[in-house]
């Protein structure tokens, strides 16, 4: 029981990171709050990528993801392409648009 705990205890803080493609890519971020919802938003030319950093929540994905997606726009300062938002509760991936227009 105690290595579980020890490997649940270990992994945890994946959670709240990055994918690999953006730690690989050196890719920028910033911190923004949407709604009293911190997340922390790395970005690329052409993707980007939010992770929440409050903790736990009761409030629907959908909302979540939702307030992701402000927090992309706000940082990158371009528009997110909506069919291409994929992720869940903690993170949420899309590609961006920032030509002018």
């Amino acid at each position: 029981m105690a290595r579980v705990l020890l490997i649940f205890a270990l992994l945890l803080p994946a959670c709240t990171t990055p994918s690999p493609d953006f730690i690989w890519a050196d890719a920028t971020h910033r911190f923004e709050t949407v709604n009293g919802m911190a997340f922390k938003v790395y970005w690329t030319t052409s993707h980007a990528q939010a992770v929440r950093q409050t903790g736990y929540t009761r409030l629907p994905v959908q909302l979540l993801q939702a307030r992701a997606l402000v927090a992309i726009a706000r940082v990158t300062g371009c528009r997110v392409i909506r069919r291409t938002v994929r992720g869940g509760a903690v993170r949420t991936d899309a590609r961006i648009n920032c030509a002018p227009g």
